[in-house]
């Protein structure tokens, strides 16, 4: 990473008000406070050989997708994916 370009990390919320998921791209540094403390459920890209593709991004989405509505149970009727570990 160039000493110009800054690390972002990306906030996925559900907002009922707006009957939408949103992305968020935020600065690493401003969120570290925030997720030392919070669940981790890391996904190992050696374990997938380094292919992200589309097989990945499919099953990750869906993750994604299961984590969002185990607080949000309103998504649950929504969610028509096949439950596939990532590891």
């Amino acid at each position: 990473m160039t000493p110009s370009t800054k690390q972002r990390s990306l906030v996925l919320t559900y907002s009922p008000e707006t009957d939408a998921i949103n992305i968020h791209s935020v600065s690493t540094s401003a969120v570290a406070a925030v997720t030392a403390t919070a669940l981790l459920a890391p996904v190992f890209l050696e374990e997938h050989a380094h292919a992200l593709n589309d097989e990945f991004a499919r099953r990750l989405g869906a993750g994604l997708l299961a984590m969002l509505a185990v607080t949000n149970p309103e998504l649950k009727p929504f969610i028509s994916t096949t439950a596939s570990p990532m590891a």
